[in-house]
């Protein structure tokens, strides 16, 4: 008998590691054909892939080093959750016969994206705020990835979750998206979605993407020092005081949405500065009637969309209230004036003269330093490490043999804080 027992332990622990390995194999070959397609651009690694009986997959150190960039981008872990190692096979399988799976949990863990110029053109115009948020910051507006050095980021680290649904027998979409960049913002975003030619394969789903419905939505904006960092920015660059460019940037926000054919009512706009004085939490939650398609925010634009849909909003804790938008007459764009020459006078055609090409040096670039060579980089900006791992940004005012004077642009003006010098682990300097 126990000779039996010890028969069938060593056969189910045998389709057990044969399952396992299987499965690894299954994923390993997905990730390698992603890999292969992503080839042109750079080259796609990782260290492992580890599974586990509760069904979590778990892809370690995932590395994306581009062809044209020394920058690469580091993903500490992805993990794809089904909930039970039977779910996870059943995922696996719908994967390699192209089926989309039925409801899927996949969460991204430190993100490392390095700020350069290669990606910041891929990305184009890039805000990680609310509408217009770099409306009236001159050079800035509009904000690109490759600006995050100019409010003193190296780079920024994301945490995102995707968590997906078919529901109410397969004629709806619950999907939860949340994405969090340090030092920035978070945008946590709830839809759910009518699935008007519900479809089963991953190759179809682009099809009938932007025909799907929304049937109700929710967004929670948090600011993690994304506006500090931009409002001093800005104050700094257009040489005004931190209250001055505030009332500026609202004058420029109320212009952009009246380019849109809209105007911010009363409670929206002091909603507003409040929010820009203590930036915090903004909620936004729809449920429109008729539902529009995804198609129709994607020809539109959320900001098109605003004042035809019923959208409330809800700033920190507060009561939600409508989101007031009044329908404006555009203001015209402006033209140049034909001139139409005779054939009597051929000598009078005037050619307008064409706007002359600028071209921008590139921005300088974050440099790591030696602590024993900052006495040579007054007035630079700098971001500086401790060992407590804490990050101070500021402009370098004075050097002693003890400590090194940052000035710091704050909510009360701009600062002066002494840093202990033996405290530093890391210095990187700009002009």
């Amino acid at each position: 008998m126990k000779r039996i027992v010890l028969g069938v332990v060593i056969v189910l622990a045998l389709v057990v590691f044969s399952g396992y390995f299987w499965l690894n194999r299954q994923f390993e070959q997905q990730l390698l054909a992603y890999a292969s397609q992503v080839a042109p651009h750079g080259r796609l690694s990782w260290d492992r892939v580890a599974i586990n009986p509760g069904g979590k997959l778990r892809v370690k150190r995932l590395r994306f080093e581009p062809h044209d960039s020394r920058d690469r981008v580091l993903l500490d872990e992805l993990i794809i959750d089904t909930g039970s190692l039977g779910a996870l096979v059943h995922l696996a399988r719908r994967l390699n016969n192209g089926l989309l799976p039925s409801g899927l949990r996949i969460s991204a863990r430190s993100l490392d994206v390095p700020v350069n110029r290669q990606l910041s053109e891929w990305i184009g115009p890039f805000n990680p705020g609310l509408p217009f948020a770099s409306a009236g910051c001159g050079d800035f507006d509009p904000f690109v990835f490759y600006h995050l050095g100019d409010i003193d980021l190296i780079g920024t680290t994301l945490d995102s979750l995707i968590d997906y649904r078919i529901v109410n027998q397969g004629n709806d979409l619950d999907l939860r998206l949340i994405v969090s960049a340090s030092e920035l913002t978070e945008f946590n975003i709830h839809l759910r979605l009518g699935l008007n030619e519900p479809s089963r394969s991953i190759r179809e789903v682009p099809n009938t993407l932007g025909r799907t419905t929304l049937l109700n939505a929710s967004m929670t904006f948090t600011d993690l020092g994304f506006y500090d960092r931009l409002l001093g920015l800005c104050a700094e660059h257009t040489n005004q005081s931190l209250d001055e460019y505030i009332n500026h940037h609202i004058n420029a926000w109320i212009q952009r949405w009246a380019e849109r054919g809209l105007e911010p009512g009363r409670i929206p706009l002091v909603a507003y500065r409040h929010f820009l004085l203590q930036p915090g939490t903004v909620t936004l939650t729809t449920e429109p009637d008729p539902a529009p398609t995804l198609e129709a925010f994607d020809k539109a634009g959320f900001t098109r969309l605003v004042g035809e849909i019923p959208i409330q909003f809800a700033v920190e804790d507060g009561t939600p209230v409508d989101l007031a938008f009044d329908r404006i007459e555009r203001p015209p764009d402006p033209a140049i004036t034909p001139v139409i020459a005779t054939e009597a006078d051929p000598e009078e055609v005037v050619v307008p003269e064409e706007d002359p090409v600028v071209v921008a040096e590139p921005s300088p670039r974050w440099q790591l330093i030696d602590i024993t060579e900052i006495g040579n980089y007054i007035d630079y900006r700098a971001t500086i490490l401790t060992v407590d791992e804490t990050r101070f940004r500021g402009r370098i005012l004075e050097v002693e043999d003890d400590a090194v004077y940052l000035s710091i642009q704050t909510r009360q003006g701009l600062l002066m804080r002494p840093i202990s010098i033996q405290s530093i682990t890391e210095i990187r300097v700009r002009k």
